[in-house]
């Protein structure tokens, strides 16, 4: 079995981006691949307040459905929800979005809700092409969502037969935002990295995606993954980011995934700007080189939105 990978990225639901990835699989002379997206969408099923008259669950609906009907993703990651109801969370992306995408075709991870914080991660896959193991609980800290490590699986074609399959193992994260929050975000990537350490002898296989905050390339947080120091736990970063993107904004135009307004508006949406990458996917080794039947497809990796214009 070989997979392609390809990395994508769509401009998120209130003014933030999110990333994609792509993976293709070859079986008996035949390919397939996979369109893999994270997505922080930031207040998505929180309702309209007297503070924030703009954030409309309907509305969040409708722009959701928009991004992945054009995208059309197999895996599907999205960071930032409400988790009140958790039911929310599960059922209502599927019924509200997805079945409008492609119709019953999704399924989801299992809930978890360790943590203290309001918000969740959870994982949406399509059912005929991916099947679903098991979700791992892996760290969490006040002021995130669960941390938590989804174990899937390739549906070829003739798996009724052969019994042979591939594993994609999916770290979902929302680290913790703020300039002054580094501190935190390289606490809660050491507790992640330190699970991994401990019940796995190499990455075969594994993509950590999501919004990491990053606020340079220098920050402990891009380093743990990148450069760190056993590389039987590296992650790979398909941008290749050489120069730090806070101060060379222009070098990464097309990756740049914070906010697209610079002020408040009425639907509470971030006011950041176009200046940061603070969303990532990060394939393992494995993936990156093919060595392990996942290849990432060699320029896959895309900020669905993004024009490169704006800085």
């Amino acid at each position: 079995m070989k997979f392609r990978i390809k990395i994508i990225s769509p401009i998120g639901i209130l003014m933030l981006f999110s990333c994609m990835f792509m993976c293709s699989k070859s079986n008996a002379g035949t390919t397939d691949s996979l369109k893999i997206i994270s997505y922080n969408v930031m207040n998505y099923g929180i309702g309209a307040s007297k503070s924030c008259p703009g954030l409309l669950t309907f509305k969040q609906h409708q722009y959701l459905r928009t991004i992945l009907k054009y995208v059309e993703p197999d895996i599907l990651g999205l960071v930032k929800m409400t988790a009140s109801p958790s039911s929310f969370t599960s059922d209502t992306v599927i019924d509200k979005v997805l079945d409008s995408v492609c119709y019953h075709c999704y399924a989801h991870s299992d809930y978890t809700k360790k943590s203290s914080y309001y918000k969740a991660n959870m994982l949406y896959f399509k059912t005929d092409k991916i099947g679903y193991i098991s979700t791992t609980y892996l760290y969490s800290d006040s002021g995130i969502a669960d941390i938590n490590l989804h174990k899937l699986y390739y549906k070829a074609a003739d798996l009724a037969t052969t019994h042979d399959t591939q594993f994609i193992n999916i770290i979902l994260i929302h680290n913790q935002s703020g300039s002054s929050s580094f501190l935190q975000r390289n606490s809660e990537m050491t507790g992640v990295v330190s699970y991994l350490q401990k019940h796995f002898t190499s990455l075969d296989n594994f993509i950590f995606m999501g919004d990491f905050n990053t606020s340079s390339i220098a920050e402990k947080t891009y380093q743990f993954l990148i450069n760190p120091a056993d590389t039987n736990y590296k992650f790979y970063d398909p941008i290749n980011k050489t120069s730090d993107w806070a101060n060379n904004p222009s070098d990464y135009a097309m990756f740049l995934t914070q906010s697209t307004r610079a002020t408040s508006l009425p639907d509470c949406g971030s006011s950041g700007a176009m200046t940061e990458v603070f969303d990532h996917i990060f394939p393992s080794g494995s993936i990156m080189y093919g060595t392990d039947s996942l290849r990432y497809v060699s320029g896959s990796y895309k900020v669905i939105g993004q024009d490169g214009n704006h800085v």
